[in-house]
């Protein structure tokens, strides 16, 4: 029985709490995060999980989208965008979707999706259907429907991460948008918004390293650097659940207004490690959460 679980007390006190909590200010992070030190040291990065690019989507707002398939069969899809461009991450519609539903909602009408997104999507509405879910992306849902939302120059553009309403949820409307999901449905989740990370200085070795190790199947990451000097760096590893030898999963470092959403989906219980630090005085808004369906 996962720890997160005897948790369940906690996280429903908590989830008051956040509802508005992730504006300017470190948000309440619930569930189980085991710090293994000396597992993986950050200026000797484990090698990079073999992987390839089965697509690539350029955006109009000229954000990238990346579909990655590894050698066991899971997959990731990586949002690589640029200040003053939406986020598609931001969308509730993709919260909760698999990358075959990403694809869907990004690529051209009737694109043909590569073969490792439909095999993950199949074994992922199977173990939706289990726990009585559903997807969070209607049915025909399209991003490019969205008006305005792919331009450059409208009125909700990024702003260097500060409009933290729209980092949170890209229309505002809601306190608890799809960065910071709560705890309904999630196993472990945080949401940090105007958050001042740790020091380079103070991470050497695995000081700012943080492990997730209950085994889960999917999870998805963001983080945007605001502005200020220096950079953000945001690194995370992946193993099999209970395995001894870790992978390094991505590597970026980014500058005022970049920022980067993560998916990952695995037919198999996975372990994470996350570090995430920054030079300068630069904040950063960051998100994570992660599932065992």
């Amino acid at each position: 029985m996962k720890r997160y679980e005897e948790l369940a007390a906690t996280i429903a006190a908590a989830a008051a709490i956040l509802v508005g909590a992730c504006v300017d200010e470190q948000a309440e992070d619930i569930g189980e995060e085991i710090d293994e030190a000396g597992e993986v040291d950050i200026a000797n990065l484990p090698p990079m999980a073999p992987s390839r690019v089965v697509a690539e989507i350029d955006l109009a707002n000229g954000s990238t989208v990346t579909f990655f398939a590894f050698d066991d069969g899971s997959v990731a899809v990586e949002e690589r965008g640029s200040p003053k461009s939406n986020a598609i991450g931001t969308l509730p519609e993709l919260h909760g979707a698999s990358p075959l539903e990403i694809f869907k909602a990004v690529a051209q009408e009737g694109a043909e999706p590569p073969a490792a997104l439909v095999a993950d999507h199949q074994r992922t509405v199977a173990r939706r259907e289990a726990r009585g879910q559903k997807s969070s992306m209607p049915e025909g849902f399209r991003v490019a429907s969205i008006d305005g939302f792919l331009a450059r120059d409208n009125a909700r553009a990024f702003n260097n991460c500060t409009n933290n309403a729209d980092w949170m949820n890209h229309v505002g409307s809601s306190p608890i948008g799809s960065n910071c999901p709560g705890a309904a449905g999630k196993d472990w989740y945080a949401c940090w918004t105007g958050f001042a990370l740790p020091d380079d200085s103070e991470c050497a070795g695995v000081a700012c390293t943080k492990y997730f190790t209950s085994g889960y199947n999917q999870l998805r990451a963001s983080t945007c650097a605001r502005a200020g000097t220096g950079h953000v760096r945001f690194v995370m590893g992946v193993k099999d659940d209970g395995a001894a030898a870790w992978s390094s999963w991505f590597d970026h470092v980014l500058h005022t207004g970049s920022f980067y959403y993560h998916w990952y989906s695995s037919g198999t219980d996975k372990d994470f490690w996350h570090l995430l630090f920054r030079t300068g005085d630069r904040l950063a808004n960051w998100s994570l959460w992660l599932d065992d369906l």
